[in-house]
């Protein structure tokens, strides 16, 4: 039989469950800081890709409330909105200088502005045509809207590059309820 060496220590078992139990949980360490990295990654992208502007200025949200496909549901552009109220720029125009407010108005639905409107507060912006979303409301015949809009405190008054008013263009245009509305205020 060999003999051991008097110098050579015998590892316990003890010691020995205290190094897998450290490897486990450094192991667990790197596991979780992958995660928590990659985790935060996608949401620093997706906070980006929001306000991304494609060649006509357009942004995620600007294109789901144009819904021209009508690919979306009401639901699904309210919960897209929700879901990203706080990451989205509101100051973001597109080529023609429209706000989002005025996309929100040419999708009719008064939740939707009623929130753009709070978070962004662009009632009386102007496009390059010196229209309000409250002109763009009326141009699209929108009573709803024109209805949230003045509710808000949009101006009812502001005259546009071509000296129309919200109430000209209803007259002119033949829209007699919200010419009603606007002109009984």
């Amino acid at each position: 039989m060999k003999k051991a060496n008097k110098n050579t220590k015998k590892i316990s078992t003890k010691e020995n469950n205290k190094n897998n139990i450290f490897i486990i949980f450094f192991i667990i360490f790197i596991f979780l800081t992958v995660f928590v990295y990659i985790f935060y990654n996608k949401k620093i992208n997706s906070i980006a890709n929001i306000n991304e502007v494609d060649s006509s200025g357009l942004t995620i949200v600007m294109k789901a409330l144009l819904n021209e496909n009508n690919q979306l549901s009401i639901n699904d552009i309210k919960k897209l909105i929700r879901d990203n109220r706080k990451n989205i720029d509101y100051k973001i125009r597109d080529s023609e200088s429209k706000t989002l407010l005025m996309y929100a108005v040419y999708n009719g639905d008064t939740e939707i502005i009623k929130d753009i409107a709070e978070y962004g507060n662009q009632l009386n912006e102007i496009d390059n045509n010196g229209r309000t979303a409250l002109h763009w409301a009326v141009y699209y015949n929108k009573y709803d809207a024109v209805v949230a809009l003045i509710e808000l405190g949009a101006k009812d008054f502001i005259k546009d590059n071509y000296s129309l008013t919200p109430i000209d263009i209803a007259q002119y245009e033949g829209y007699e309820d919200i010419y009603k509305y606007l002109s009984n205020l």
